[in-house]
C-alpha cells in the first residue's frame, strides 16, 4: 500500500514462491560446519506449508539472484509452524516454531478453542558428520559433540573475544565484537588497532567496525580500509564512512569526496555499490558525472547496483540548481535515458519541464511507462508548458485516438484529485476535441448527423430463460471469422461463437420500423449435423407492442452466412424488435453467427461504443459545452442501456449543481436491460427534473432488478442523507434485500452520516440480520455440499475459475504477476483447503485483520465513502472500494474519517456465484497450492 518512490521497487532477489506466502524468519548460513552445499544458503520458515526452505545464492556483479533449491526439511508433524531462523554460534540452525494448527491470525476467531497460547517449541538442527573446520582458527571447539551449556558461548575476556572475531561464523564474531564494544572499550584501542594490519581481511573489517562504534576510528584508518586490497574490506569501508558521514567530526567529512568518487570507480561492483550508498549520504555537485559515467558502464544484469545508482542520482538531482547545470551537459542520449530514469522520483518543475522536453525519447526509452511520465509533467509543469504538452501529444499520435485519451486520463491524474479542483483549460480543450471526434462532429456542428436509416439501433444481452438468475456474460461478440455466400470474404456479424459454444444468451434489439423489403446474412448450426435440428438457435422478429412473433428463421447449419429475407407488405412500418437467440449449451455445431441487415442501424457498429467513450470525456472533463449533444442523444436517439447510462452520468456531471445520491441512482438504472419504453422515458424525466417526481420511481424499478444490481443501487444511496432515506424506505418496504445490510460497505456509509430517526430504522433493519444470517448460514451449508459434491466428481472447470477470478476477484487480490495487490495475496490459498476456504470468502467479516479494515470517510459536502485506505500522497487520500474502484480526494475535503471492524469485500459473495460459477473459481483456488 506504499506510494510508488518513482524509482520502482528494488529488484526483486527472489522471485518464486515456494507455495505461499507465508514466508519469514530468514538465515543466511555463515559458517562451515554444514556441508559445502549448504554454505551461503538462504533458509526460510514457512509457515502455510510446515516447510524449511532452502535457496542459494548466485552473484552476478552486485546483484543477489537467490535459486530454489530442494526443501531443507518437510515435517512430518501438521502442527509445525517455523516463524524465525537464526544461525547459532556453534554452527547448528535454531527454528523457532510456534506448534499451532491454526496458521491465521485474523481468518478464525481470536478466541477459537485451537488457539493454543502457552506453547511453542525452538528446534536445533545440528550436522554431525564430516565438516571443514580445519578452515577455522579457532580449533578448540569439537566439531562433532554439541555445547553442553550456553556459557561455552559466553566470552569471558578480551583474549577469548579476539578469538571469537577470527571464527568463520558469522554470528558468533558479531559475539565478540559486541562484547568487546560493551565490556573492554578501555583497552580496545590498544588490542584492536594492531588487527587492522592482519593478514586476515575479516578481522581487518571487524576492527574497523568496532573502532567506529567506539568513536576511535581515525581519518588516515578508515582511508586504509577503503582502500584495501580486499574487496570485502572496501565495501565494508565505504559502509562505516555511509554510516558516518557528517557525524563524527574526527572523520572530516568534508575530505570523503575523493573517497567515493574513487569507490564509484572501483572495479569491483560491491565496493561500487557500498560507495553509491555512501554518495547518497552526503551528495556533492560533482559526483554526478561519477553515478552518470558508472551507471552506463554498469551491465544491465546488474541489477542491484544500476538501482542504488539511480537511488544516488535521483538524491542529487533533487537539487534543483544542479539539475538545471546538467541538462545542457546531456549530449548522450544514453545519459539522457539515465536521467529521465529517475525524474518521476524528483517532484519538482525542472524534472518535469525535462521529462516534456524528452517525450520522443521516452516514447523510444520507456513506452510503457509514457502515460507516467505525461501525468508527472502534468502535475509540476506551468499552464503555458501543460499547453504545450497536449499540443505535442495531439500532434504525434494525431490518428490515435485510443492512445491519445490514455494519455489525456494520465494528465489529469497527475494534475488534480478526481473529486476537487479545476480541470486546466488545455486538457478540457484537448478532451473537448477528442469528444467532438467521438461524436463523428466536426468543431462548431451541433450534434451528431447521422442519413436516415443509419442510427445505430441498441442491441442488449439478456440471459438465457433457464440460466442462473445472476448476471451472466454477454456471449455476442462482433467477428469477421465468416464469409458469405454472395462472395463477401470476413463479413462484420454478430456472433455466439468467439468466447467457446457452451455459452448461451439472447441479443434483442431495440425496436425500429420494419421496412416492406427486409434482409440478413446468417451462418451457424444448432446440432451435430447428422441429427434432427434441435430447435435452440434461431433468429426471431417480433412486435414491440405485443411481443407476439411475426417470423423465425434457423440456421443454414453452414459455417458460410446464407442470404435470409422477409417480404411482407402487410408487416412494412410496423413497430418491431429482433432476437438472436444461442439456447444449445453443446461445445459443437451451438453457435449463431448474424449480420449484414438491410437496416443499417441493426449492422454491428463502434458508433455506440465511441458515443460511450465521448460521454465519458464529457462526464470526467465536466464539458459543458457539450451537455446539450448528450441530452439530444440520451433523448431522441440513444436506445442502449449501457450507452443511456454512461450519457445520464455525463449530464449530471455537467449541472452546475453536484447531483444528488438519488439521481446518480437512477442514472444507473438506465444501464439495466429490463428498464425501457415508458418507464426509461420516466427515469430520464425525473433525472434530469426532479420536480417532476416524488422520488418513488425506485420502488418500480426494483422488482426489475437482481441482486447484484440492487446492491449497486443501494450503495450509491448511502452516500447521502437523502439518499439513505430512499434506503431505508425500499429495505423497509421489503423491495430491496434485507440482507443487503451485510454488505460492509452500505452499512458503513448508512452509519456515518443518519439522523437520529434514521439511525432507529437502520436499528430495527438490523434486528432481523441474526435470523437472516442463520439462513445464509444454512445457504453456506448447503454450498460447501454442492461444491464437495461437484469437486469430486470433477465438474469444477480450473480456467473457467481463472476467468471469474480475473473478471471479479483480480481488481483487489493479486496471483503472481496477475491482479491488484489491494487485498491479501492469493498465493498459495489452496493449501488452506475447502472449508476454510469457503468460510474466508463467504464470510470475510468474522475476523479482520487490521491491514485489510475498510475505512469510512465524511466529506465537507455531506458525502459518505467508504473502502480500503491504501495511499496519501500531496495530500490525496486514495480508497480502493469492493469492486476495485480507486477513488481519490483530498485531505482538505475530509470532514472526519475512521476505521471499521470490516472487510471492503462483499458480505454476499455466495449469492453472485451460480453453483457452476463457485464449482469453477474454487477449482482454480485450490489448485493454487504446493
Amino acid at each position: 500500500g506504499k506510494p510508488h518512490d518513482g524509482l520502482g521497487y528494488v529488484p526483486e532477489v527472489m522471485e518464486h514462491l515456494h507455495g505461499s506466502t507465508g514466508i519469514g524468519g530468514i538465515a543466511v548460513y555463515d559458517d562451515v560446519r554444514f556441508p559445502e552445499v549448504y554454505q551461503g544458503n538462504v533458509f526460510g520458515g514457512n509457515v502455510m506449508t510446515g516447510r524449511v526452505n532452502r535457496n542459494s545464492l548466485q552473484r552476478i556483479g552486485s546483484t543477489l539472484r537467490a535459486v530454489e533449491e530442494p526443501d531443507f526439511l518437510i515435517a512430518g508433524d501438521p502442527w509445525f509452524r517455523p516463524v524465525d531462523l537464526q544461525l547459532g554460534p556453534d554452527g547448528a540452525l535454531y527454528v523457532a516454531d510456534f506448534y499451532n494448527r491454526i496458521i491465521g491470525h485474523y481468518e478464525v476467531d481470536l478466541d477459537h478453542p485451537g488457539r493454543d497460547r502457552h506453547r511453542g517449541r525452538i528446534w536445533k538442527i545440528s550436522y554431525t558428520g564430516d565438516s571443514t573446520l580445519s578452515e577455522r582458527r579457532d580449533t578448540k571447539l569439537k566439531p562433532h559433540q554439541p555445547e553442553p551449556s550456553h556459557s561455552s558461548h559466553q566470552v569471558q575476556s578480551i583474549d577469548e573475544a579476539l578469538v571469537g572475531l577470527s571464527d568463520r561464523n558469522l554470528t558468533r564474531q558479531l559475539l565478540a565484537a559486541n562484547r568487546i564494544v560493551d565490556e573492554y572499550p578501555g583497552i580496545a584501542q590498544q588490542r584492536i588497532r594492531p588487527l587492522l594490519l592482519d593478514a586476515d581481511p575479516n578481522l581487518r573489517l571487524q576492527a574497523g567496525w568496532i573502532l567506529h562504534r567506539l568513536h576511535m576510528l581515525q581519518q588516515t584508518e578508515l582511508a586504509s580500509l577503503i582502500e584495501d586490497t580486499n574487496n570485502l574490506v572496501r565495501t565494508h569501508g565505504f559502509r562505516i564512512l555511509e554510516s558516518d558521514i557528517g557525524k563524527q567530526e574526527h572523520l572530516q567529512p568534508s575530505n570523503h569526496g575523493p573517497w567515493i568518487i574513487q569507490g564509484l570507480q572501483d572495479s569491483a561492483a560491491m565496493v561500487q555499490r557500498a560507495a553509491t550508498m555512501a554518495s547518497i549520504t552526503k551528495p556533492k555537485q560533482e559526483f554526478i558525472a561519477y553515478i552518470l559515467e558508472a551507471f552506463t558502464s554498469t551491465p544491465i544484469t546488474d541489477k542491484h547496483l544500476r538501482h542504488t545508482l539511480r537511488m544516488s542520482l535521483r538524491t542529487h538531482l533533487q537539487n534543483e540548481a544542479w539539475f538545471s547545470e546538467l541538462v545542457p551537459n546531456l549530449q548522450e542520449e544514453e545519459q539522457r535515458v539515465a536521467v529521465l530514469g529517475v525524474c518521476l522520483g524528483i517532484q519538482s518543475s525542472v524534472a518535469a519541464r525535462f521529462v516534456l522536453d524528452q517525450l520522443p525519447l521516452i516514447g523510444q526509452a520507456y513506452p510503457e511507462e509514457l502515460e507516467s511520465y505525461i501525468a508527472f509533467a502534468a502535475k509540476y509543469v506551468t499552464p503555458e508548458d501543460l499547453n504545450q504538452l497536449s499540443q505535442l501529444v495531439r500532434n504525434q499520435f494525431a490518428t490515435d485516438a485510443d492512445y491519445q485519451e490514455r494519455i489525456l486520463r494520465a494528465a489529469l491524474d497527475g494534475i488534480t484529485p478526481a473529486n476537487s479542483g479545476e480541470i486546466p483549460g488545455p486538457l478540457r480543450d484537448w478532451a473537448k476535441e477528442l469528444a467532438l471526434g467521438r461524436f463523428g462532429m466536426k468543431p462548431g456542428s451541433d450534434s451528431p448527423r447521422f442519413r436516415k436509416g443509419q442510427i445505430p439501433i441498441a442491441w442488449s444481452f439478456h440471459r438465457y430463460p433457464d440460466e442462473n438468475e445472476q448476471e451472466v456474460e454477454n456471449c455476442w461478440q462482433f467477428s469477421t471469422k465468416r464469409s458469405s455466400s454472395d462472395g463477401e470474404m470476413n463479413s462484420l456479424l454478430f456472433s455466439s461463437f468467439p468466447l467457446g459454444e457452451k455459452r448461451r444468451g439472447i441479443y434483442r434489439s431495440a425496436a425500429f420500423d420494419l421496412p416492406a423489403d427486409f434482409s440478413f446474412f446468417m451462418a451457424g448450426h444448432d446440432g451435430f449435423p447428422d441429427k434432427p435440428i434441435q430447435r435452440q438457435n434461431f433468429v426471431r422478429l417480433r412486435d414491440s407492442s405485443s411481443q407476439a412473433g411475426l417470423a423465425l428463421w434457423r440456421p443454414p447449419r453452414n459455417d458460410t452466412a446464407q442470404l435470409f429475407t422477409l417480404e411482407s407488405p402487410k408487416l412494412a412500418g410496423r413497430s418491431v424488435y429482433l432476437e438472436l437467440v444461442d439456447g444449445d449449451s453443446a461445445g459443437a455445431y451451438a453457435w449463431l453467427a448474424v449480420g449484414r441487415f438491410s437496416v443499417a442501424g441493426l449492422n454491428p457498429s463502434e458508433t455506440l461504443a465511441d458515443w460511450r467513450i465521448a460521454a465519458e470525456l464529457v462526464r470526467d472533463f465536466r464539458l459543458f459545452a457539450l451537455r446539450p449533444v448528450v441530452t439530444e442523444l440520451i433523448m431522441n436517439s440513444v436506445q442502449d442501456p449501457a450507452t443511456s447510462q454512461m450519457m445520464a452520468e455525463a449530464i449530471l456531471a455537467t449541472t452546475r449543481q453536484r447531483a444528488s445520491a438519488y439521481q446518480r441512482a437512477l442514472a444507473i438504472c438506465l444501464g439495466f436491460p429490463r428498464v425501457h419504453g415508458e418507464l426509461r422515458r420516466r427515469v430520464l424525466t425525473e433525472l434530469f427534473d426532479t420536480s417532476q417526481g416524488k422520488g418513488r420511481l425506485l420502488d418500480e424499478i426494483s422488482p426489475l432488478c437482481t441482486e447484484v444490481q440492487q446492491r449497486h443501487i443501494a450503495t450509491l444511496l448511502a452516500e447521502d442523507r437523502q439518499g439513505a432515506d430512499h434506503l431505508l424506505r425500499l429495505l423497509e418496504s421489503g423491495k430491496f434485500a434485507t440482507r443487503l445490510l451485510l454488505d460492509a460497505e452500505i452499512l458503513a456509509k448508512l452509519k456515518t452520516r443518519l439522523s437520529r430517526e434514521q439511525t432507529e430504522r437502520l436499528s430495527l433493519l438490523e434486528g432481523s440480520i441474526p435470523k437472516m444470517q442463520r439462513r445464509t448460514r444454512a445457504a453456506y451449508e448447503r454450498r460447501i455440499k454442492e461444491l464437495r459434491s461437484g469437486l469430486d466428481a470433477g465438474l469444477g472447470n480450473a480456467a473457467d475459475g481463472r476467468a471469474l477470478f480475473r473478471k471479479q476477484c483480480a481488481s483487489c487480490h493479486r496471483i503472481g504477476d496477475e491482479g491488484k495487490q489491494v487485498g491479501p495475496n492469493l498465493d498459495g490459498i489452496g493449501n488452506r483447503g475447502l472449508t476454510r476456504l469457503t468460510e474466508d470468502i463467504f464470510f470475510p467479516n468474522r475476523n479482520v485483520d487490521v491491514a485489510f479494515r475498510a475505512t469510512s470517510i465524511l466529506t465537507h459536502d455531506d458525502r459518505v465513502l467508504s473502502g480500503l485506505l491504501r495511499q496519501t500522497v500531496d495530500d490525496q487520500i486514495s480508497l480502493t472500494d469492493s469492486q476495485g474502484t480507486i477513488t481519490r480526494i483530498s485531505a482538505n475535503a475530509i470532514a472526519s474519517r475512521k476505521q471499521l471492524l470490516q472487510s471492503p469485500m462483499p458480505g454476499n459473495f455466495l449469492e453472485t456465484l451460480s453453483t457452476q460459477q463457485s464449482q469453477d473459481l474454487f477449482a482454480f483456488l485450490l489448485s493454487l497450492s504446493q
